[in-house]
């Protein structure tokens, strides 16, 4: 039989800052509301929504670098609903404001007024940025086009980043924003919305987070040969059992990592895609952790919860990491060279 005779893939270590490709955002602007006349008494628009906004414990590395996310992401939806007077007919649109600074270190991110600490804030209903808009603009938010006792919805995220040192061991309570509506038919009239549609940021915990430096950034991994009949009537064949990432961490670092295909980064399957200089075909690579359990590829992020992240667990100084690696049949087996490249990224949490 034919073998297989291998190449090395490599691991290489990525650093745990994110990267970000933030699309521009044209948003709807509606009449200046300094200017614009305010009629409470004819126009009562109700807005609602639907919790407060509040984040678990932030941890923090003293390596975490300014722009990565410190937070899960948390979701709210808001709903308005206007009955007007007759002399407001509609149809109505909903505009939002904040009182925050746009961040100076990272792009579509409010300061929160906490030292190093900033929030993203998404209109999911069109997928805006409303956080690129600075705190003397109103912003449109939702559908629009609100008709006279109709209800319109739109769901809106936020997320922490990091934009400079924190000093804080707490987030402090802020408000983020206030709803108002305007009319789409005069673009004279501008109220605010009634009841609790105002968004808070309630106070967060912020604790420091150990962190680790990796030892070994470039980890070759050799495999064995392998022969194309044993993964035809296998399916899969061993690889190597001795693949070894080093650490050396601080006191009780709570250490999570990701794996990301670097030839597909979109690659959400266990099977690691081979390089363009490979000649084998019909095969792919495994990776397992140390408990045995197929990896699964995620992003190159080093956000807490990333897709596909796992738990190395509480380290402290000199630690190590074994993967192993096996050939899987995911075709018809020609026998050839096999390479194929891996990254990982470190998140402490």
């Amino acid at each position: 039989m034919m073998g297989l005779p291998v190449r090395e893939p490599h691991f290489r270590r990525r650093s745990v800052a994110m990267m970000f490709t933030l699309a521009s955002c044209l948003l709807a602007l509606v009449p200046d509301t300094a200017n614009a006349q305010r009629r409470f008494e004819q126009t009562h628009c109700h807005g609602q929504v639907s919790g407060p906004l509040s984040f678990q414990t932030v941890r923090v590395a003293p390596a975490t670098a300014v722009g990565s996310a410190i937070s899960e992401v948390q979701t709210l939806s808001y709903t308005f609903r206007c009955q007007t007077g007759k002399n407001d007919r509609g149809p109505f649109g909903v505009v939002g404001m904040t009182g925050l600074r746009l961040s100076a270190a990272v792009q579509g991110v409010w300061e929160t007024g906490t030292p190093g600490v900033g929030i993203r804030v998404i209109d999911l209903y069109n997928n805006r940025v409303l956080s690129t808009m600075s705190s003397i603009a109103s912003f449109s938010v939702g559908p629009g086009g609100l008709q006279k006792g109709s209800t319109s919805t739109t769901r809106i995220s936020f997320q922490l980043f990091k934009t400079g040192q924190t000093t804080s061991s707490e987030i402090q309570r802020v408000s983020l924003l206030s709803f108002g509506t305007y009319s789409e038919a005069s673009r004279g009239t501008y109220t605010s919305t009634r009841n609790g549609a105002q968004t808070t940021l309630l106070p967060t915990p912020v604790a420091s987070a150990g962190s680790c430096r990796v030892t070994t950034p470039n980890v070759p991994a050799p495999l064995s040969d392998a022969r194309a009949a044993a993964l035809t009537s296998n399916g899969s064949a061993p690889g190597n059992n001795n693949i070894v990432i080093g650490l050396q961490c601080d006191p009780q670092s709570n250490v999570y990592i990701t794996l990301t295909d670097a030839t597909t980064p979109g690659n959400r399957s266990d099977l690691l895609t081979l390089t363009s200089d490979s000649t084998a075909s019909g095969v792919r690579l495994r990776i397992r952790n140390p408990s045995g359990t197929a990896i699964s590829f995620g992003p190159d992020s080093s956000v807490a919860g990333n897709m596909n992240q796992w738990q190395v667990g509480q380290s402290s100084g000199a630690t190590t990491i074994r993967l192993s690696a096996e050939y899987v049949a995911n075709g018809t087996v020609q026998p050839g060279t096999v390479r194929a490249l891996a990254t990982f990224t470190m998140s402490y949490q």
